[in-house]
This record gives C-alpha cells, sequence and structure tokens, in this order.
C-alpha cells in the first residue's frame, strides 16, 4: 500500500514566545498542490478592536509564495489571527477562519516554557 506524502497548509503558533511576554510568532507553511491555484492573506485583529484586520504582507500571496517566503509574524495574547483563501482570479475569499490567542493558549506555555501548536487546513 502506498502512502500519499500530500502536504497540507499548516498554520503554526509558538505561545508565550518570547517567553513571560504573553506573546506568540504565527508561522504559515506547507501548501499542497491545490493551493499553488490559490491565493491566500493572513492577519491580525487586535485585541478590543473586533473591526480592524491588520493583513501580513498588506494583502494576497500565492500559494507558491506561501513555500518560497518566510511567513512569519509576532501577536499577542489576545489578538485573534486570521487566514483567508481565495482561487486566483476571485476579488473576494471562499474560505476564512480564526484562531483566538487567547482561547488557544495552552496551558503548559507560561514561565520559562514555550509551546508550538499546529493546525492544518
Amino acid at each position: 500500500m502506498l502512502i500519499s506524502k500530500i502536504k497540507i497548509m499548516r498554520l503554526t503558533i509558538q505561545f508565550n514566545w518570547p517567553t513571560g511576554e504573553d506573546s506568540a510568532i504565527v508561522h504559515l507553511a506547507d501548501p499542497n498542490i491545490e493551493d499553488k491555484k490559490a491565493e491566500f492573506r493572513i492577519g491580525v485583529i487586535p485585541k478590543g478592536e473586533k473591526n480592524k484586520i491588520a493583513w501580513h504582507n498588506l494583502g494576497w500571496i500565492n500559494g507558491e509564495k506561501v513555500l518560497e517566503e518566510k511567513i512569519e509574524f509576532k501577536t499577542r495574547r489576545g489578538d485573534e489571527v486570521v487566514v483567508e483563501k481565495r482561487n486566483k482570479g476571485q476579488e473576494t475569499a471562499s474560505w476564512r477562519s480564526r484562531w483566538d490567542v487567547e482561547e488557544k493558549w495552552p496551558a503548559e506555555a507560561v514561565g520559562p516554557s514555550t509551546t508550538f501548536v499546529p493546525w492544518i487546513f
């Protein structure tokens, strides 16, 4: 039996980094073959500003760029991370997901400990 090695787009949050600062590092990586036909944007909704999204890279990037560039940025506890996907040529997103950094914060990410949590989509 053959096992497929298809990559799946992954969002990883490293909680409590730098340690003790109530911040986290967000990393987007590993698009799959279908993601080459799509564009993505990733941003942050700052705590207390539910109607504002600060988009990383100032907007849409294609799946191939996700492979080429290091898409990584710092966020704070209480912020939300947003990822949107659209097919190339479309004007609006076909898919959106949000991760509340405060809600997802692992109990073990305190003091000198940092914790990596990946989500695939």
